[in-house]
């Protein structure tokens, strides 16, 4: 539903597609969990000292991609939520008739 175009943003970091791959998947699949971790949590993840195995430039393109998966997530709610409200109104007769 939502979508960006990470290619250009890791190729504007100088990350090839194999680190590029790595860090979406070193942000996405804790995502997945249910419940999925804070916000706080998963950038601490992404910018602990221990966590050496990311170079800045893929902390960065991490903290991209969890920005919006998370911004993603933000509008996919909202949008559910207003269909989900008109379709009540148009159920209870709210709606305008011709």
């Amino acid at each position: 539903m939502f979508s960006h175009r990470q290619g250009d943003i890791a190729k504007a970091l100088s990350l090839n597609d194999e680190e590029a791959v790595r860090v979406k998947k070193y942000v996405e699949d804790p995502l997945k969990q249910r419940p999925p971790p804070k916000v706080s949590e998963a950038l601490e993840r992404i910018w602990s000292r221990d966590c050496a195995s990311l170079s800045l430039r893929q902390r960065i393109y991490a903290t991209f991609i969890l920005g919006i998966s998370i911004y993603g997530s933000i509008v996919q709610e909202y949008l559910i939520r207003s269909m989900s409200s008109m379709e009540a109104k148009g159920a209870s007769g709210g709606g305008r008739s011709p």
